[in-house]
C-alpha cells in the first residue's frame, strides 16, 4: 500500500510517542551520568562509582553489611502505567563460605512509603556450600521480606541481562534473564495483594503514585575488587 505524505505524517504522529518513551541510558556521558544517579543509602565500604562507563561496586574492609545505592533521575515511573526495565549485570565474585554474598541489581520503591520495596539482582553465594551465581528476587513490605524467588539455572554467566516488566492493570512485576537470544522466566510478584506466582503484598499504592528506581551493590563479608561487578547498562521502556 502507497502511502500519501499527509498518510505518512499522521503514522509517524502515532508511532513517535512510543519511540521517545523508550530510554537508553548512555554510560558513556560522564558529566549526565553524575547528574542523573543520586548518592541515596550506603553502608560500611561498600562503593558504587561510575568508571570507564560503567558502575562498579568495591568494598575495602569487608563487614557484614556493605552497600551503595544510587537514585536514577528522573526515572518518571508510576503505578498506573506500564514499564519495562532492561540492565545488563557482571558479577565474577566468588564466595568462599556461606557467610558470603555480593550482588548487583535494581531496586524499585514505593516513593510514599520506603519501607515498600522490590529487587531484582545478580547474586553470587554459597547455596548448601555449592557456589552459585543466580537472578534472585525479592518483595519487602513495611520493611519486612514477604517472598522471594531465584532463577532454575545456578550458574549463569558473569554477564547477565535482567528484565523487569511491571503490568500496571494488575500491579505486578516480572522478572526474566537473557540467555542464547531468549527471554527465561524467573517469577512474578504482586503488590497489591494479588497477581504474583511467587507472592504478594499490599503496599496500597495509589494510581497516581511514582515509584523511585534504584541502582545498587550489596555485600557481606567479601572483598569485591575493581572489575569484580558493574551496572554496564540500564535501559527504561515506557
Amino acid at each position: 500500500m502507497k502511502l500519501n505524505k499527509q498518510s505518512k505524517i499522521i503514522l509517524l504522529s502515532l508511532f513517535l510517542p512510543l519511540i521517545l518513551l523508550s530510554k537508553e541510558i548512555n554510560f558513556i556521558e560522564e558529566e549526565s551520568i553524575k547528574k542523573s544517579f543520586i548518592p541515596s543509602f550506603q553502608s560500611g565500604t561498600g562503593s558504587l562509582d561510575y568508571n570507564n562507563a560503567n558502575f562498579q561496586y568495591t568494598t575495602d574492609s569487608p563487614s557484614p553489611k556493605d552497600f551503595d545505592y544510587k537514585l536514577y533521575q528522573p526515572a518518571r515511573i508510576r503505578a498506573n502505567k506500564n514499564f519495562t526495565v532492561i540492565t545488563e549485570l557482571k558479577n565474577s565474585t566468588i564466595p568462599e563460605s556461606s557467610k558470603e554474598l555480593a550482588s548487583v541489581g535494581i531496586e524499585i520503591y514505593q516513593r510514599k512509603n520506603l519501607s515498600n520495596r522490590f529487587a531484582t539482582e545478580l547474586s553470587c553465594a554459597r547455596l548448601e556450600g555449592y557456589f552459585s551465581r543466580t537472578v534472585f528476587s525479592q518483595l519487602v513490605e513495611f520493611g519486612e521480606k514477604t517472598s522471594s524467588c531465584y532463577s532454575e539455572d545456578l550458574r549463569l554467566a558473569e554477564v547477565t541481562t535482567v528484565k523487569i516488566d511491571y503490568i500496571a492493570n494488575n500491579k505486578v512485576f516480572y522478572i526474566s534473564y537473557l540467555q542464547d537470544e531468549e527471554w527465561i522466566k524467573v517469577g512474578s510478584f504482586g503488590i497489591a495483594g494479588s497477581g504474583g506466582e511467587n507472592g504478594n503484598a499490599q503496599w496500597k499504592i495509589k494510581n497516581n503514585e511514582n515509584l523511585l528506581l534504584y541502582i545498587y551493590g550489596f555485600s557481606t563479608n567479601m572483598n569485591v575488587y575493581e572489575g569484580d561487578i558493574q551496572i554496564k547498562s540500564l535501559k527504561i521502556e515506557k
